[in-house]
């Protein structure tokens, strides 16, 4: 199936990034290094947390003799060790990315990961200059349940001339709660144009809902939601290669 796509909005993990694995255990094994076996449904308890609903819970749960900010600190450290010396890309990134670049696709990257973490995990694998910005969930202050941060990746990419060089500033300097603040748009990439890749589920019903192409990613960590990420996406793809031939 081709599409006449113009430019595409990647999420980083679990599409560019192989760090699914990583998420799904943090908990986990941040429990284990104390010692603690927290047991076979405490994933199910953190699904639906944020790390300090999380950090709470596992105070509360294992009776951990540290405050919630303790925890908070010692988890981000984990995180942020991960993207800074461990993270890689996920099979076949770097040449999908390249190919798509040559062949003059617009890329960029909207993700929930906060900026520095995304670009030292890019940056370290060679990926950051295939993307022409990173726009994150804080720049536009809501989640992929939202489609502003789509929304806000558009704006960009519609005031902004195709770069090879990147800015870690750029996003913020054009996007400013939904608005573009300066001059009016250089280009005329409509959503229907625009393609997010997404692992996620929700990430991908809301931007069908928002009137982008989805093409749904698969995650061997995420693989239960895949017949469902199917039913909701454009297109879907097992591996990154796959994508070339959809688009180009």
């Amino acid at each position: 199936m081709l599409m006449q796509i113009k430019a595409l909005i990647f999420d980083m993990d679990g599409v560019i990034m192989d760090s699914m694995g990583m998420w799904k255990t943090l908990a986990e094994d941040y429990l284990r290094s104390m010692g603690i076996e927290p047991g076979p449904i405490f994933d199910k308890e953190l699904q639906t947390m944020n790390l300090a609903q999380g950090a709470a819970l596992m105070r509360s749960k294992f009776g951990i003799d540290k405050t919630e900010e303790q925890i908070i600190a010692e988890i981000t450290a984990k995180i942020k060790d991960f993207y800074l010396n461990e993270g890689e890309p996920k099979k076949g990134a770097a040449d999908m990315l390249a190919t798509l670049k040559d062949a003059g696709l617009r890329i960029c990257m909207a993700t929930a990961t906060e900026r520095p973490l995304a670009e030292a995990a890019l940056e370290r694998n060679g990926l950051l200059d295939y993307f022409e910005f990173i726009i994150t969930n804080t720049d536009v202050g809501k989640g992929k349940n939202d489609p502003a941060i789509f929304e806000g990746a558009v704006g960009i990419l519609n005031s902004s001339e195709p770069s090879a060089e990147y800015s870690a500033d750029r996003a913020s300097d054009f996007y400013s709660g939904g608005v573009i603040e300066e001059g009016g748009p250089l280009y005329d990439i409509k959503s229907e144009e625009a393609m997010i890749v997404e692992d996620s589920l929700v990430a991908v019903r809301t931007a069908v809902g928002a009137g982008f192409k989805a093409c749904g990613v698969y995650d061997e960590h995420e693989s239960i939601l895949f017949p469902q990420l199917k039913e909701s996406a454009d297109v879907t793809v097992m591996a990154l290669e796959e994508l070339v031939e959809i688009v180009k």
